[in-house]
């Protein structure tokens, strides 16, 4: 029974991430969108800035995990 509700829980999680990721990239592409009209090189500006923030949203778990790792 255990097994059932543990692949019942993955299954669950993993639409939850593929729907937080659809959300994310078109809010992205509502904000890039947005930008565009003040001017086309501000929105490639927000594109990139963008990026980099969610690479570093991404990326501060790993490094603190990596950093705070119980020896």
């Amino acid at each position: 029974m255990n097994s059932f509700y543990k692949k019942i829980f993955i299954l669950v999680s993993e639409t939850i991430i593929i729907l937080f990721t659809i959300f994310v990239i078109n809010q992205t592409a509502q904000i890039v969108e947005l930008s565009k009209t003040i001017s086309e090189d501000f929105s490639i500006f927000v594109l990139y800035a963008l990026i980099v923030v969610y690479f570093f949203i991404i990326l501060i778990p790993y490094i603190s995990s990596f950093l705070y790792q119980k020896l």
